[in-house]
């Protein structure tokens, strides 16, 4: 069971790290997309129209694919200033309850996600300006995104409860062993 939970976070951690690569790509396409305007608009005289549209559809990827990955880096933001006051058991049970609220919250982002990319592909819904790709292709990454934060905090919550199983058991065999 060890070598399947092990194998499994392996694959959770190279997906993060694809999520992150991709949305480091969707930066440099923002960033170059946003430059590229400001060159045509102030040299050139000739705005593009679709590049407010474009780089706000990129702000979704980028946002939503890198949530695995810095979840796996432990990147957050964290309260440490309480945290490192309370006693260590109590920390341990109050991520694993903090873990669970975050699947809860991940689960429902990922269902939304996919409510709403089903409607833009429904209802064909396409960018007022930038016309080349409908908004179902950026949205898709919601659901995605946030399929893939909730698959990291599952495999951190089996961690974080197998942990605190571990150490409760040497805790009593400690006791055992001294009476």
């Amino acid at each position: 069971m060890l070598k399947v939970f092990t194998f499994v976070r392996r694959m959770v951690d190279r997906i993060g790290i694809v999520g992150a690569a991709f949305a480091g790509l969707c930066l440099l396409v923002m960033a170059f997309s946003v430059a590229a305007g400001a060159i045509s608009r102030y040299v050139f005289s000739v705005p593009f129209n679709w590049v407010d549209e474009f780089a706000g559809a990129l702000l979704i990827p980028l946002f939503f694919l890198p949530l695995l990955y810095v979840l796996i880096l432990n990147k957050h933001i964290k309260v440490s200033i309480i945290a490192n006051r309370l006693p260590r058991k109590l920390m341990q049970y109050i991520l694993i309850i903090n873990s669970l609220l975050a699947l809860m919250y991940g689960g429902f982002l990922f269902k939304e996600g996919l409510r709403l990319t089903q409607q833009l592909v429904q209802y064909e819904v396409g960018f007022m300006v930038f016309n080349l790709l409908p908004q179902f292709v950026f949205a898709i990454f919601i659901p995605i995104g946030a399929g893939m934060f909730s698959l990291g905090l599952l495999t951190l919550l089996v961690s974080q409860v197998r942990e605190l199983v571990l150490k409760s058991a040497e805790g009593k065999l400690s006791e055992r062993s001294e009476t």
